[in-house]
């Protein structure tokens, strides 16, 4: 007759059952459902977004400003240098008639320029 009673008292009236299968049991549910809507389908999915059009956009400008922008300014920079030098090449002979030819040059050009602006 008593054992009853007895059992309800030594399970503490069956609160921690009650607790674990109702409220926790509710709260796991809840956060696991939770956990799916909010965080793998909204903020991953968000994230995933975000790094796609990152990507996009990194692609586009590596395509469109890199490769057509500053490689062709820099092949062309390399190309302009080189073909000049070819030319200059020539005019480095080591022969001293031509560096007086040059200089001679030069020195009527600058009489030139400043015969033309005195007027």
């Amino acid at each position: 007759l008593l054992k009853p009673i007895a059992d309800t008292f030594r399970e503490q009236f069956y609160t921690e059952r009650l607790y674990h299968k109702v409220l926790a049991k509710g709260y796991l549910m809840v956060s696991k459902g939770l956990y799916y809507a909010g965080d793998r389908l909204t903020l991953d999915g968000f994230i995933n977004l975000l790094s796609f059009l990152y990507l996009k956009v990194v692609r586009f400008l590596w395509m469109k400003l890199d490769i057509m922008v500053v490689d062709l300014f820099i092949n062309g920079v390399a190309k302009f240098s080189f073909k000049t030098g070819k030319h200059i090449r020539n005019v480095q002979t080591g022969l001293l008639n031509n560096y007086v030819l040059f200089l001679l040059i030069g020195i009527i050009f600058i009489l030139g320029v400043i015969t033309y602006s005195l007027r």
